[in-house]
């Protein structure tokens, strides 16, 4: 699970949090998620965990990889084991909600290319990926279809870490 380096800052500041505090927090947290509200207002801790908490339920992750994030952000096992129990018994509406509320994405059937050579900009790719909806097409230099490749390698690698999980 990909956490931004702010929401982890953030997250080791509710690690301060006493008990209580922090149950009526995760409590409001996921309140929040279920029932779509905007984020807590006067409240920036609660809005690390709220970003926390939605990535965790969008991925489905498990309890380890919650752990191990928690864990990172210097939580004690008493507070990863008050969010797990949150997190297990609210999780499952947020997904629904999620699958609800996502858009759904044009999947791709095919890419087509040709390469071109043009006077001005030397050689130039023009790509078009033919999608159940929409095509999309573009034109790029070497370096920029370079760039485009190893983006598409590094997205890969994050989908296959996600669904091994």
């Amino acid at each position: 699970m990909e956490i931004a380096p702010s929401v982890l800052e953030g997250l080791s500041a509710v690690s301060a949090v006493k008990r209580e505090d922090l149950d009526s927090l995760i409590s409001s947290v996921y309140r929040n998620l279920r029932e779509e509200r905007r984020p807590l207002d006067n409240v920036p801790l609660g809005n690390n965990l709220l970003l926390f908490a939605a990535e965790a339920c969008k991925v489905n992750a498990s309890p380890g990889v919650l752990t191990q994030c928690l864990e990172d952000a210097g939580w004690t096992e008493d507070q990863i084991s008050l969010f797990l129990t949150h997190h297990t018994q609210c999780s499952p509406g947020v997904r629904n909600l999620l699958s609800k509320r996502c858009p759904r994405f044009n999947s791709i059937m095919d890419v087509q290319w040709e390469l071109l050579y043009e006077k001005h900009r030397g050689p130039v790719y023009r790509i078009r990926v033919v999608t159940d909806g929409e095509p999309l097409s573009l034109e790029c230099d070497p370096g920029q279809l370079a760039d485009l490749v190893s983006q598409l390698q590094s997205a890969s690698v994050a989908v296959n870490r996600i669904s091994a999980l």
